[in-house]
This record gives structure tokens, C-alpha cells and sequence, in this order.
């Protein structure tokens, strides 16, 4: 497992975590497919998807969703969120403002941003 700490983009993003059951059913899948063959994405992480400073903690950039006319979409992510689908049972995602009531609505538990999360363990490839 690769351990890491999530961050979102702006503070106008609350990560939560996501289970793969809640993704299916209420999230936009073709906004997923549409915008990227996620069938066919490879099992590895772009090295774009993280980041360290000097001594500091590997961070990993989580994926980002807004409501637009009713329906999640990604802002970025979709790549990212292909590849974790394979892999894990809940999701850690960043919802922007307008789509907290679907977060709250769903009773998504919120991801701590001070506390490290572990994803699987992956080649990182350039993309």
C-alpha cells in the first residue's frame, strides 16, 4: 500500500469518502465513460497525481466533482478515479460547494485531511 495524505485543489473542495456502491448509483457514469475509456485504463497511478516537498509527506491530489444541471461531473479526476475503482471498496473524493447537498444527502463520511490514507500499491507511469 502506498501511504499518503489526501489534499484538495481549493478550500472550496471537501474530501469524503465515497463507497463504490454510492459511486454507481448516484454519480454521473457517463460523464466517467464518456470522457475517458475507463474500461480500458491502465492499473497505474500518473506521477502528476502526487506531490512532496523537501521532508515533507507524499500528498495525493483527490479527484474533484460539481453538480452541473443536476448531475455530477468531473472538474479532474476521471483518470484517477478509473484506476481506483479497480481497486478499492471506498473512494476518496473531492466535492466542490455546489455539490456538498449530494454529499450530505448520502451521509458521506468526511476525509480527514491531517491524517494519512493508504492506497493501493501501483506502478507510477508517465502520462
Amino acid at each position: 500500500m502506498i501511504e499518503c495524505y489526501p489534499y484538495t485543489v481549493t478550500d472550496l473542495d471537501t474530501g469524503y469518502w465515497v463507497p463504490v456502491e454510492e459511486f454507481l448509483c448516484h454519480f454521473d457514469q457517463e460523464d466517467l465513460i464518456n470522457n475517458r475509456d475507463a474500461k480500458n485504463v491502465v492499473d497505474a497511478y500518473s506521477h502528476e497525481w502526487f506531490y512532496s516537498k523537501v521532508d515533507e509527506n507524499l500528498m495525493f491530489e483527490l479527484p474533484t466533482i460539481h453538480m452541473v444541471s443536476d448531475k455530477t461531473q468531473f472538474i479532474s479526476g476521471r483518470h484517477k478515479t478509473s484506476v481506483l475503482l479497480k481497486h478499492l471498496d471506498i473512494l476518496p473524493i473531492a466535492f466542490y460547494q455546489n455539490a456538498l447537498p449530494l454529499a450530505n444527502s448520502l451521509k458521506l463520511k468526511p476525509i480527514d485531511l491531517s491524517k494519512s490514507i493508504e492506497l493501493p500499491s501501483l506502478p507510477m507511469r508517465n502520462y
